[in-house]
């Protein structure tokens, strides 16, 4: 009997459906809580950073009464 010869080929990527996309997001926010000191591992959009910077100068953390 003839040997099987395998060739892997590589799948052409499916798009990331939006529930994907938002669970990176969630686990991309958790690894800078957990640390802050480094850089983020997903870049985020010019809208996404605008809004991340209103919202720390806007909700500032209320210090203990």
């Amino acid at each position: 009997m003839e040997e099987f010869k395998y060739t892997p080929t590589l799948s052409t990527p499916q798009p990331m459906t939006n529930g994907e996309r938002c669970a990176l997001r969630t686990l991309a926010a958790a690894q800078q809580l957990l640390h802050p000191e480094r850089p983020p591992a997903v870049l985020m959009s010019t809208v996404e950073a605008e809004l991340a910077k209103y919202v720390k100068d806007t909700y500032r953390p209320r210090t203990a009464w």
